[in-house]
């Protein structure tokens, strides 16, 4: 049978004392340290660190490998990339350019008969003479004065021969793609009394 608690003992214990502290049972030093006693959860649990410095020493290096190959994946991604990149622009540089060379060359030469006349006032208002490297230009590519004074690099296809003529002079007859020329610039090419050259021809 449990003993009567005297009045004092009860009013001190429970801090209904005003002269005595107010002390719960729970926050009591052998309250606290039996918590700690059972608790499965001990902050300074030699064992459970231990496991955990395992687990961490294992994982480190594995850790470490898995990033040093994902970098060096990366890095070789990126090698190979720049690589393509760089060969494609080479290409493009390289073949691109001359590809579009030979196209206007192709598209600028032309080709049809070479003829010569006696220089006068031509139909571009200049006035010339036998011994001036000029040429007439066909009605088709006169286009009513626009070659005026430009400069055209005729060969003769028959020997290979070449001349620079100015344009002063435009001829009716002549079909697209060919020339009169002075009588000098013919006899640079061929010989006078051939009358007609077969020729090609483009802007200087």
């Amino acid at each position: 049978i449990q003993q009567p608690v005297a009045l004092e003992t009860f009013i001190v214990r429970f801090g209904l004392d005003s002269t005595a502290p107010p002390t719960l049972p729970s926050e009591t030093p052998s309250t606290i340290a039996q918590f700690r006693k059972a608790s499965p959860y001990k902050p300074h649990n030699k064992r459970f660190f231990s496991i955990q410095h395992s687990i961490v020493k294992i994982l480190s290096p594995i850790c470490s490998w898995l990033l040093s190959s994902l970098t060096t994946m990366a890095r070789l991604a990126l090698m190979l990339a720049f690589l393509a990149v760089s060969l494609n622009h080479a290409l493009l540089t390289v073949s691109r350019p001359a590809g579009i060379k030979e196209t206007k060359s192709l598209a600028r030469r032309y080709s049809g008969k070479g003829t010569w006349f006696i220089p006068d006032t031509g139909a571009c208002g200049d006035t010339n003479s036998k011994s001036d490297y000029i040429v007439a230009m066909n009605y088709a590519q006169y286009n009513n004065g626009s070659p005026c004074h430009k400069v055209v690099v005729i060969k003769n296809k028959a020997n290979n021969k070449v001349v620079k003529a100015k344009v002063t002079d435009e001829c009716p007859g002549c079909p697209y793609g060919s020339l009169d020329l002075s009588p000098a610039a013919f006899k640079a090419l061929g010989n006078l009394d051939t009358g007609v050259l077969p020729i090609s021809w483009d802007w200087a």
